[in-house]
């Protein structure tokens, strides 16, 4: 995979909750969905502020709610979330000063990835 740049999360950022992206009733807080809506809401808010390290938190509650859910997904929303995290984390895994700490927590969902995330 090429390097991943700002820009490309930034437009990821930008489709992610596009009209349209997300299926009818994602956002409705009494649906299973709706952790994952959340999760990834918390992303883009993280990535605008460079808190990279939050960033690497909620990528993996996002990761682990994606694997759980998959099921229960709409395939086309499912597929796109998995490239916005696998983008995501490529990107992080560059991010020099990303303290160790979220390095780490990178590292313990790649162990246990049921998709695999973009290559080190």
């Amino acid at each position: 995979m090429t390097q991943v740049s700002a820009k490309d999360i930034d437009q990821l950022n930008r489709e992610l909750h596009a009209p349209g992206r997300v299926p009818d009733g994602y956002y409705r807080r009494n649906v299973v969905q709706y952790e994952l809506v959340s999760y990834l809401t918390a992303i883009v808010a993280l990535w605008n502020s460079q808190n990279y390290s939050m960033v690497a938190v909620f990528y993996s509650r996002a990761h682990s709610a994606l694997a759980r859910l998959r099921p229960r997904l709409h395939a086309d929303y499912a597929s796109f979330v998995e490239r916005y995290l696998s983008t995501v984390v490529s990107f992080l895994r560059n991010v020099e000063d990303l303290p160790e700490a979220a390095r780490a927590r990178l590292d313990e969902v790649d162990s246990g990835s049921p998709w695999p995330p973009a290559s080190r």
